[in-house]
């Protein structure tokens, strides 16, 4: 079953500092500097194409840099001065810039967790997070410092990536949340991870008062739920009944982290498919190869993307079922009548 490919390849999600060492310091496959280039290459196509009709990336250029005045930005504030200073730039520098750190955030976040480094790289969606200058691969990254820095011991770094993930709330909060219990974190680290947030968090409150109350009142009037790529789409909050299995089965801890991990993605009330680059750099095999289906959205439209909610959903099933499967099995089981001879 394809849980046991799953299951044999997650291993790699472990905190041995000398194998993501090693995965790190590793030179580039002929295949993964295929991806850096292709990137790098997609990266100057669009640079051309933005100045050709005019226009700019819609999230990078439209959203983040406009900062706290946009109706837009529902990040944490904390990230601001970064793109203060990236608008001291020209257009063009600045992007590249985001784009490039958008890059090793992605290739740092494969190596660290063990996933495919080229499947990512050469995947539509980091083609459609370049173009619209999406902030989900600097998210990745995030999340694998945050796995750098516990493996390490390093807990001010991370502290600091989980941070960075936390910038974008509806995926940093949970899946960081999950990464940290996974790694089996005592409330004693957690807190001392959390002194380089709350500084930083301190003093973003005190260079932009109550902006918390700013992001919460523009998330009410939130207008982009059509987007998503959840089955909250299709059936509602009914969707979160798929969270059951993964609380109560008895799973052990990689299936109930990889379940869970899954459901953050498709039971839920919003998630973009971008963001779902933070699964595929994880180790679970050629699967992230279905969010190619993405390049038929010329002629699918919406449609084709939220058929990419499939990934997690598959990861889920391969895990959920069997189990499910076992414990009815044991519950219906009747002995047979010599069973009961021999009693």
């Amino acid at each position: 079953m394809y849980q046991f490919t799953i299951m044999k390849n997650f291993p790699k999600l472990n905190l041995d500092p000398e194998a993501m060492d090693q995965r790190l310091k590793a030179r580039l496959s002929p295949i993964e500097f295929l991806g850096v280039v292709t990137c790098l290459a997609f990266v100057g196509i669009f640079i051309w194409e933005f100045r050709m009709i005019g226009g700019y990336s819609a999230d990078f250029g439209g959203v983040y840099l406009v900062g706290r005045s946009s109706p837009g930005f529902y990040y944490g504030y904390w990230i601001l001065p970064l793109f203060t200073f990236l608008n001291l730039f020209p257009k063009e520098v600045s992007y590249a810039a985001w784009s490039l750190l958008t890059i090793l955030s992605l290739l740092f976040a494969c190596r660290t967790f063990g996933g495919k480094t080229f499947l990512v790289l050469l995947s539509y969606q980091v083609l459609t997070i370049l173009f619209f200058g999406q902030i989900s691969g600097i998210l990745a990254g995030g999340l694998a410092l945050c796995w750098w820095g516990i493996a390490h011991r390093r807990w001010n770094i991370a502290g600091l990536g989980l941070l960075i993930a936390v910038t974008k709330f509806q995926v940093g909060l949970f899946l960081g949340g999950l990464l940290i219990w996974y790694a089996g974190v005592t409330w004693r680290v957690f807190l001392r991870m959390m002194i380089v947030p709350f500084v930083i968090g301190f003093i973003s409150l005190l260079l932009y008062p109550f902006w918390p109350l700013e992001v919460l009142t523009k998330l009410l009037k939130f207008p982009y739920m059509h987007l998503g790529i959840t089955f909250w789409n299709y059936i509602g909050a009914w969707s979160l009944l798929f969270w059951i299995p993964a609380l109560v089965l008895p799973l052990s801890k990689p299936q109930r982290f990889l379940s869970l991990f899954s459901l953050s993605m498709f039971a839920v009330p919003y998630f973009l498919q971008f963001d779902m680059i933070t699964l595929f750099a994880f180790p679970i095999g050629w699967l992230p190869l279905l969010g190619n289906l993405g390049f038929l959205y010329p002629f699918y439209d919406l449609a084709i993307l939220r058929i990419i909610v499939a990934i997690p959903l598959l990861i889920y099933l391969s895990i959920i079922l069997p189990v499910g499967q076992l414990l009815l099995r044991n519950f219906f089981c009747v002995p047979n009548p010599s069973e009961w001879v021999k009693r």
